[in-house]
């Protein structure tokens, strides 16, 4: 909700597909017949979509962002093209109303927690295809001046609705879709009259191409950009102390070398700064920072950590391979931790909230509703804990790490542009907090663990009674809206040493 033009990857996506596709039917058509091409596409269909299920589970960003698992759901109006469907009056209005309530359905029941495109992805693509193919012309849904107009102005519509989406969510506009939804449709009309209904002059010499006034546009937008990148954004417009405060509110220098997102043999995890490991920390991604601070700490008596940590990661202990796409790391890394004699002290952590109830970012003040493997999640947990605790000297287990309603940059520009004070902003409320994570609170407060597991309350240091803090005494806590910030994670690390 930050980033601009988040939005343009999914057409660079389907530039790709447009410029690859029609070369290979090319290529295809002379070397098969015309039949055989069609079943090819349709083959083509089927594969496609198998392998964008298949990654989804194995490479869910790439997967997500990337044309391989997405060119299926654009060939899929070519096979609407290629094989019309001939149906009567009844048959065209079922077949339209069936469409219809698959995109329907798709919208209430696709959510954060269901992996994207996956299987899921049929349901809209097969709806979009069933209401090509019904050819209803005359039908009330799709032939009125309305839907007709959003069809039209669609792209110009695309163009504009995510950075009226940022802006509503940059300035804290309250109830910004009541008015974003109109804006995006007006913006998007004008940029169709006046921008994509002109019709440029052809020009027949390669010379009067400097005359091409989009060519222009682009060659000012490079240079724009080129600079803004080299001289790291236009500094002189904020205050040299902001500044500082951006500067701090960085990730471990080591995030992009130690953690993964994909499976990784627990052995070729990362060591820090000395062979004599006594210590591991063992999580998701909000353990990265805690294991180079722990390391930083440690470094002076000459002490390693080993640090694994997986993107995302449900904890999944004792289960299969197939229950979430880190399971076997997750299982291997704690084996290979608990058969580690040298190690003698772990570190758990993980966003236990974002397991149990999705991303908050979206939904804040709200917290979510709990997955439906819930109970099997906190097994994980409990079983994780317990077995660490029986051949480890103490396990340190962390109670959730808050989250804060905006990314700590938003935060910060938000208070520097209002005037407001910045050394001390309030990332989100002690209730959101305590309710957001009620379900694990609960669980650790209500189980006896043995005495050498020590629970850490990042509270404590992050939060007074009202408010939980994205920075503090002019400290950012975070570099995003729910992982601290290497400074943030030295203060929960002095926490470890004071138990």
């Amino acid at each position: 909700h930050e980033k601009w033009l988040l939005h343009t990857w999914s057409l660079s996506a389907e530039w790709q597909f447009y410029i690859i596709y029609p070369i290979a039917l090319v290529i295809f058509r002379k070397l098969l017949s015309l039949e055989n091409l069609k079943r090819i596409i349709i083959l083509g269909i089927g594969l496609g979509f198998v392998f964008s299920v298949v990654a989804t589970i194995k490479w869910p960003d790439a997967a997500y962002f990337l044309l391989p698992t997405r060119a299926w759901e654009m060939m899929m109006g070519g096979a609407a093209f290629l094989y019309p469907w001939r149906l009567s009056g009844k048959g065209k209005k079922l077949t339209e109303t069936v469409g219809f309530a698959l995109i329907i359905i798709s919208y209430v029941y696709v959510s954060s927690n269901v992996p994207w495109p996956g299987y899921f992805a049929l349901l809209p693509v097969l709806g979009a295809y069933l209401i090509i193919v019904s050819n209803r012309q005359e039908s009330f849904l799709t032939n009125n001046v309305f839907f007709q107009l959003i069809g039209k102005w669609s792209y110009s519509i695309y163009l504009w609705h995510w950075p009226v989406v940022v802006a509503g969510y940059y300035f804290e506009f309250g109830n910004w879709w009541l008015i974003g939804i109109p804006l995006s449709l007006f913006l998007g009309g004008v940029s169709y009259i006046l921008i994509e209904s002109i019709r440029f002059n052809k020009h027949s010499e390669w010379f009067s191409i400097v005359k091409v006034a989009p060519l222009h546009m682009m060659i000012f937008t490079c240079l724009l950009s080129v600079s803004i990148y080299r001289f790291d954004g236009i500094k002189n417009r904020v205050s040299p102390d902001l500044i500082e405060m951006f500067s701090l509110a960085v990730e471990s220098p080591y995030r992009h070398k130690c953690h993964v997102d994909n499976y990784q043999p627990p052995e070729k995890s990362c060591e820090y700064f000395s062979k004599n490991v006594k210590w591991a920390v063992f999580g998701d991604s909000h353990t990265v920072e805690i294991a180079y601070a722990l390391a930083e700490k440690l470094k002076e008596e000459g002490v390693g950590v080993k640090h694994f940590s997986f993107s995302g990661c449900r904890p999944s202990y004792g289960f299969k391979e197939e229950y979430s796409k880190c399971s076997r790391w997750y299982n291997e890394s704690i084996d290979y931790i608990v058969n580690r004699n040298d190690i003698e002290y772990v570190v758990f952590n993980h966003r236990y909230s974002a397991a149990f109830l999705g991303d908050h970012a979206a939904q804040y003040p709200l917290v979510g509703s709990p997955a439906s493997d819930t109970p099997e999640l906190l097994e994980s947990i409990d079983r994780t804990i317990r077995t660490f605790a029986e051949v480890k000297n103490k396990v340190y287990v962390f109670y959730p790490i808050p989250e804060i309603r905006k990314s700590i940059t938003s935060l910060l520009s938000n208070a520097w542009r209002t005037g407001s004070q910045y050394e001390s902003i309030g990332g989100s409320t002690r209730s959101f907090y305590e309710e957001r994570n009620r379900i694990i609170i609960n669980f650790f407060k209500g189980n006896n663990y043995p005495e050498n597991v020590v629970f850490i309350e990042p509270v404590k240091h992050f939060c007074d009674d009202k408010v939980c803090f994205a920075s503090l005494n002019g400290k950012p806590l975070y570099f995003d809206d729910d992982h601290p910030s290497v400074t943030g994670a030295r203060l929960l690390v002095d926490s470890v040493f004071e138990n």
